[in-house]
């Protein structure tokens, strides 16, 4: 049997058995940690291009990922994850750089966006995004992907993006407990917030999106931006008339619904070993994976087995196979 799991977001992995540390991808200047997560690829928000890049910012001084920095290394002005020593990292045109930079590798041009900042405050020390938004989408948190309901209202948008950038940020742990909600006009029926949670999707008048994940009972956006309220409202009323989901399908071909043929690399961990990391693996696996598996339901993170990782431009997809 095959499982399905959500790679948790953390920027440091480290294993038990060695001092091997996973990277996400990230930039790191002027004490922000940028990661190139938030948006993801043609299907929310188009990709950059050239024509979207502004002034160079720095040169990245070191690649930890190949540097060989153990899970206790503190990340320095100039440090990457992927990114190649001496390579430009540049700022987006239209977008201040405490928000987004880009930078090539790999053969690809990744958008960055400030994860965590220590000055940040306020969620407009986070999010350069006032006055360009044009719709805020609710997203499916199993995929990532489907859109389940889309505000297109710009007066309502443009409030709600002002909660955002107005909210208190705290970024250290634990995050703030739930506060109240604010009633809607119209109630609506009892929603029941699922494990795997949300994401919301602020979709730019370039083309562009930023995608951040939203935690609904503490009212809580990516990252560590505290927006309840009308805010918390906007997106239950989202979820309220999102679709029923899906049946769960008596088969399901992995390597189609993921696109795992796309992944650039794929990383296999298999404790106590220090995880592998091959590209030629993805073709491999992906034949292997394409074809109509048995599916059931199981818990999250129920396998024992070895986690395999397909790594896309923007986000991850991890399986588990459970040897049973």
């Amino acid at each position: 049997m095959v499982r399905f799991a959500a790679l948790a977001f953390a920027l440091l992995l480290a294993s038990c058995a060695s001092d091997q540390v996973d990277y996400i991808d990230f930039v790191h200047a002027n004490g922000i940690t940028y990661v190139g997560g938030y948006t993801t690829g043609d299907y929310l928000g188009r990709a950059l291009t050239d024509a979207d890049l502004g002034a160079e910012q720095f040169r990245v001084k070191q690649s930890v990922a190949t540097a060989g920095k153990g899970p206790g290394y503190q990340l320095s002005d100039g440090d990457a994850a992927f990114v190649g020593v001496g390579q430009p990292v540049y700022a987006v045109r239209g977008y201040a750089p405490t928000f987004r930079l880009a930078a090539r590798h790999d053969g690809r041009l990744v958008l960055y966006e400030a994860d965590t900042n220590p000055a940040a405050r306020t969620g407009r020390d986070l999010l350069d995004i006032e006055g360009k938004v044009v719709g805020i989408a609710l997203v499916s948190g199993k995929d990532g992907r489907a859109i389940l309901g889309r505000i297109n209202d710009q007066s309502r948008i443009d409030d709600l993006v002002r909660l955002v950038l107005s909210a208190p940020v705290d970024q250290s742990p634990p995050l703030a407990a739930a506060s109240p909600r604010t009633p809607l006009s119209t109630p609506t029926a009892q929603i029941q917030i699922r494990t795997y949670g949300v994401f919301v999707s602020f979709e730019l008048a370039d083309g562009t999106a930023t995608r951040r994940n939203y935690d609904v009972a503490k009212g809580v956006l990516q990252r560590g931006i505290k927006v309840a309220g009308a805010f918390r409202s906007a997106i239950e009323e989202l979820a309220a008339a999102a679709p029923t989901p899906t049946l769960l399908p008596s088969t399901i071909n992995l390597a189609r619904r993921y696109d795992l043929a796309r992944a650039t690399r794929v990383t296999i961990k298999a404790p106590p070993a220090a995880p592998s990391r091959d590209p030629s693996l993805v073709a491999k696996l992906a034949t292997a994976l394409d074809t109509e598996l048995p599916a059931e339901r199981s818990a999250l993170g129920a396998g024992d087995g070895p986690v395999i990782i397909f790594e896309f431009a923007d986000h991850y997809v991890s399986l588990v196979y459970d040897r049973a």
